[in-house]
């Protein structure tokens, strides 16, 4: 199954940095298999893909669902899709310290794809988050990122900072 990324823009290519491709505009790019978790984890592309400056095509099929575009890019079979399904991508930014702060409102569902990253700050301090309702923290340094489809009941990530203040940015698809 051929994995391609299309810019449907007509006069802006899309750049995706952290991988090293830019997608010019009105074209597309395939994905070589060699490359297919690079790409799945890719805050770039994951960004490209939730604004919808860039749309997969599985090779038949333009896939319209984050989180499915993501499992799709993997190799992994894509949860059932359709309007119900659909999803909704919210993006968080801001500060955090030392307590505890949860994202996204656990009323809103579970979470399906999850895009943490710790901005470059003139600090060392750390972002840390949680999946399992703060008994144990995971930590990003300054730049790093972590993204990745959920697969479960998952409603909530708990964030803070092992400083005063500490950047973060969070982007899920529910």
């Amino acid at each position: 199954m051929s994995k391609i990324l299309r810019n449907p823009d007509l006069l802006n290519a899309v750049v995706l940095a952290d991988v090293g491709v830019t997608v010019a505009a009105d074209s597309q790019y395939t994905i070589p298999p060699q490359d297919y978790l690079a790409f799945a984890a890719s805050s770039d592309v994951i960004r490209a893909l939730s604004d919808e400056s860039l749309i997969l095509n599985d090779g038949g099929n333009f896939i319209t669902n984050l989180s499915n575009a993501i499992d799709i890019i993997k190799g992994w079979a894509p949860q059932a899709e359709d309007d119900s399904l659909a999803g909704v991508t919210q993006q968080f930014a801001g500060s955090v310290g030392l307590t505890e702060a949860p994202f996204p409102d656990p009323s809103v569902g579970v979470i399906r794809t999850v895009l943490i990253r710790c901005p470059n700050q003139n600090n060392a301090r750390r972002l840390l988050y949680s999946l399992n309702g703060g008994s144990v923290f995971h930590s990003l340094a300054p730049g790093e990122f972590i993204g990745w489809s959920l697969r479960g009941s998952q409603s909530q990530i708990l964030l803070k900072g092992n400083g005063a203040t500490v950047d973060y940015e969070l982007t899920v698809n529910v």
